[in-house]
This record gives C-alpha cells, structure tokens and sequence, in this order.
C-alpha cells in the first residue's frame, strides 16, 4: 500500500497534504501525519493502550475533522499520544482504533496543534489515489 505526507508552507498555521491508496488509508496516514509532525519521535511511542472510535460526518470532511479533532482531545486531556492507527469507512461513519500511550508532553511535544481546520481541505480521488490538503491551528 502506497501512503504518505509531506509539510506545506503556509504563512500561519501547519499544513500537510497526505495520499494513499485507500479512503481509509488517508485517514489513518493523516493521523500518523499529526503526530509524526506534533512528536519528537512518534516511534518512541508504544502501542499500550487502544481507544475506539465511532463518529459520524455529512462529508469526507466532516469526518477527517472530528477524527483527528478527537485525537487531539486525547492528547491534550490525558496527554495520550498515538502511533498506530486502523480506520474503516462505511457510509458517513467511521470506526477506528488508535494504539499509543501517555506521554509528558513537555518532554516529548515538539509542536503544539490547537485545532484541525477546513481551510483547503478537499478530500478526492487523483489518477487512483485518495488525497486532501490538511491545515491546523497552531
């Protein structure tokens, strides 16, 4: 499976552009993304716990923006991190699960997000590959 991100400039906030080859595989590489971008080492971030998930969006949109919203509200209220990720889509919802452990976040946050936006954010199929524009508040 092909998947993958890159940082864009943006003048304020943090952006990135995130493709794979599935729907679901976007999802799951956005979030790597967030945290690869927000951690010092996302792989010194061990899979100890599991959160599940079950959220539902009018849009492709809505969804990214409440999944990866969620994450942050775990990372900022109990100060878990994520490092592994598995989503499947089916029909406006989407359940997922998310490994990581608790972490201290002065210690290990390299980039503070506030809020994931929808500024740009277009989630589409291009020559075979699913793809969107991600910027956050930071």
């Amino acid at each position: 499976m092909t998947m993958g991100f890159k940082v864009l400039d943006h003048t304020a906030d943090f952006g990135i552009r995130v493709w794979a080859d599935t729907k679901s595989g976007l999802f799951e590489e956005a979030a790597r993304a967030l945290f690869t971008e927000m951690l010092r080492d996302i792989n010194a971030i061990e899979p100890k716990q599991v959160v599940e998930f079950e959220l539902e969006g009018e849009t492709d949109e809505d969804l990214m923006v409440a999944w990866l919203s969620e994450l942050l509200f775990y990372l900022d209220v109990d100060g878990l991190a994520f490092s592994k990720f598995e989503v499947k889509l089916d029909d406006g919802k989407l359940k997922a699960r998310a490994w990581g452990d608790k972490v201290e976040l002065s210690k290990e946050l390299r980039k503070g997000v506030k809020a994931v936006t929808y500024h740009e954010m277009k989630i589409e199929n291009v020559d075979g590959k699913w793809q969107t524009d991600i910027i956050f508040d930071t």
